[in-house]
This record gives structure tokens, sequence and C-alpha cells, in this order.
């Protein structure tokens, strides 16, 4: 996948979960939207970083399989994790556990998306690769 399109492939994953996530973790966190908001920017602009030189990495697998995809996302969590569980304890002021806690859930719904919308987008790129061959 080119600069271009690993860019914009970023900048949309992100915003979709920032809109997401947000108002869910405020609730089920009993935290003021506009401090989860926060949380969720900061952490979406470090995300994406990881990601882009993550997924630097992962390219060479360009065509890889489900298999490959999966092991992307669990690797992908764990790089994240260990960034973001001291990140929100200090943030929130949460205890390590709630912090715990409150990644993990997040890592639960991150792994899911980041699997189903990464096959999506691979599927469109290829889509539109065939039909700009055609």
């Amino acid at each position: 996948m080119n600069h271009k399109l690993r860019i914009i492939n970023v900048f949309i994953f992100e915003a979709i979960a920032i809109f997401i996530i947000t108002p869910l973790f405020s609730f089920i966190f009993n935290k003021p939207l506009a401090s989860i908001g926060f949380i969720a920017v900061l952490t979406s602009i470090i995300a994406m970083l990881i990601n882009y030189v993550f997924n630097l990495f992962f390219d060479k697998w360009y065509n890889y399989s489900k298999y490959k995809l999966l092991v992307r996302t669990i690797l992908f969590q764990v790089v994240i994790l260990s960034f973001f569980i001291p990140f929100v304890m200090f943030m929130l002021d949460f205890s390590f556990y709630q912090s715990v806690v409150y990644n993990t859930s997040g890592s639960l719904f991150f792994m899911t998306y980041f699997y189903v919308y990464n096959f999506i987008f691979e599927k469109a790129v290829n889509c539109l690769k065939t039909k700009k061959q055609s």
C-alpha cells in the first residue's frame, strides 16, 4: 500500500473510532464526555503514529491471509496497551486495575474493529486497483 493510501486508511480508521468510543466509554466509565473525548483524541494521535510505523512493517505482506491479518491485529494491540495503560492511569486518575479494565475494554473493541475495518479497506483497495487495470 502506498504512502498516501496508508495515511488515508489511518485517518478514516481513527475518526470513526473516536466517534464510536467517546460516548460509549463516557457512559460505561461514568466520566465526562469531554474528558473521554480528550483522551480519545490524544490516544488516537499516538495510535495513528504507531499504526503507520507498524503497518510499514506489515505491508511486506500486502496480500496477507486472514490469519496474518489476525496476527497483525493482536500484535498491534499489545503494543498499544503497553503505552496506554500508564497513560490512562495518569490522565483519568485511575488505579492500575481501572486502567487495565478501561484499556482491555478498548482492546476488545479495537481488535474487532481493526480486523473488520482493515479487511474491508484492503478489499476496497484491491477492487479499485482491479478497476484501474481494466
